[in-house]
């Protein structure tokens, strides 16, 4: 059964942690699906490249993915951090066991934020895990929990 995977967008979107990602999960064949957190399909990255979601997240609420990507980038995250839809997403996929899988600043600013973190250990970009008390921070490249 092929893998399906949610990558979660939000204007501001750090473009390369979601480009990459993508591009390596649709060289596996793994099933990837671009969901917009905004209330449009078109996106601007950090850097103002634009990008089509192929679906915005309120009409996937309904779907269960095996992992959910969070591409991270100040804006993005701060979006994403505000917006209940994409929260409760991201929850519910905890809650059925699913990956989560924050990238950069996103589990400090999206999960974080949430209590999505709940003593768990994780890793964050910068300083950032220094405002978190919700989770353990691990100074790692990549932690799995």
């Amino acid at each position: 059964m092929t893998k399906k995977v949610a990558v979660l967008l939000s204007e501001g979107f750090e473009e390369a942690e979601a480009v990459i990602v993508i591009d390596v999960l649709r060289r596996l064949k793994i099933d990837v699906e671009l969901l917009s957190c905004q209330d449009r399909l078109e996106l601007r990255s950090y850097n103002k490249m634009r990008m089509f979601a192929d679906a915005l997240l309120e009409r996937r609420m309904d779907v269960l993915y095996d992992a959910v990507v969070i591409p991270g980038g100040p804006q993005a995250t701060a979006n994403m951090a505000d917006n209940s839809m994409a929260v409760e997403f991201i929850r519910r996929h905890d809650e059925a066991d699913k990956l989560i899988c924050p990238q950069c600043s996103a589990a400090a600013r999206v999960l974080a934020v949430n209590r999505l973190l709940q003593g768990r250990r994780y890793v964050c970009s910068g300083e950032l895990h220094r405002e978190v008390a919700d989770g353990t921070y691990v100074a790692e490249k990549v932690v799995e929990d």
